[in-house]
């Protein structure tokens, strides 16, 4: 697994289980994400303090963006803080009185914890959020920092700027960013090795900030790392880079929709690199000749 995203599907079977052990396991993770995902928000300070606390100041810092119309409406979907508070006993009693609530019990728990942590997803996916990572980077110099030459947005945020359940069938689930550098990064002069794209382009430990590597560690934010002045040019490179992805069309998909953060006008613009306005294009005509479906 990834991430802490990939969990959840494990939590809620765990959480049916007649096996205590398994139901317990699935209180003390649900509640550890919880614990991360806090992470995001909350300054480095505030890292150990009570989960329930933690959940509260979270309330507050939204509250900001809400009223500044910068946020999803989080707040009225949060469940009670009184709720929470016992289903956090919950798990205290089972790891230290060794008390297990029931299954039904254990499933209406995990669910409010899930409940907070799609809320906080929420709050952090946004194109709004995106626009300010972007500018951190390309504002921020020293180190490999400085390496970094353009950042773009791709993915379901580049289709609305906002989330809106009336008009979205799925809600986005992250952050996907693609950033060009200048090759200099170590990682790509180790040669080319049989790990996953992402794996091998996720070298990022100086690139972000630290709630925003917590935010990747969730599974909330995707970057990756090319060289825009090899790809789609140097044969070699850019045919290892998409031998290594999953799907074979993985550029050429995101190529639809590729938004370029400009520091300039402070947002993100329609401007895209020779390379992806030719996949664009590319990827039109499939449309039209219905080899691919539209996105």
């Amino acid at each position: 697994m990834k991430n802490l995203e990939d969990y959840w599907e494990k939590i809620h079977r765990n959480a049916k289980a007649e096996e205590e052990d398994e139901r317990f396991s699935a209180l003390v993770i649900a509640w550890a994400c919880i614990d991360e995902a806090l992470k995001v928000f909350l300054p480095e300070e505030d890292a150990k303090i009570n989960t329930i606390r933690g959940i509260e100041k979270f309330k507050e810092i939204i509250q900001v963006f809400e009223d500044s119309g910068d946020s999803y409406d989080v707040l009225g979907k949060l469940p009670a803080v009184e709720n929470l508070r016992e289903f956090y006993h919950f798990r205290n009693d089972a790891a230290h009185r060794l008390e297990v609530p029931s299954t039904k019990v254990t499933e209406e728990a995990v669910s409010a914890i899930h409940k907070v942590w799609r809320c906080m997803r929420r709050s952090y996916v946004s194109r709004s959020n995106a626009a300010r990572i972007a500018k951190e980077i390309l504002n921020t110099t020293g180190g490999q920092r400085e390496e970094i030459t353009n950042v773009f947005l791709f993915g379901s945020l580049t289709r609305h700027a906002k989330y809106d359940p009336e008009v979205d069938e799925y809600e986005p689930q992250d952050i996907d960013l693609l950033l060009f550098d200048s090759g200099n990064r170590p990682y790509l002069n180790l040669g080319y090795s049989n790990s996953s794209l992402i794996d091998l382009l996720s070298d990022d430990d100086n690139i972000l900030s630290r709630s925003n590597a917590k935010a990747k560690r969730c599974g909330w934010l995707q970057v990756i790392y090319i060289d825009g002045s090899r790809f789609g040019y140097d044969k070699k490179y850019t045919l290892n880079l998409v031998k290594k992805q999953r799907d074979p069309f993985f550029f050429l998909n995101l190529s639809d929709g590729l938004m370029e953060f400009s520091l300039k006008d402070d947002k993100w613009v329609s401007q895209r690199p020779q390379v992806f306005q030719r996949l664009a294009y590319l990827r039109c005509q499939l449309e039209n000749e219905y080899m691919v479906e539209s996105q």
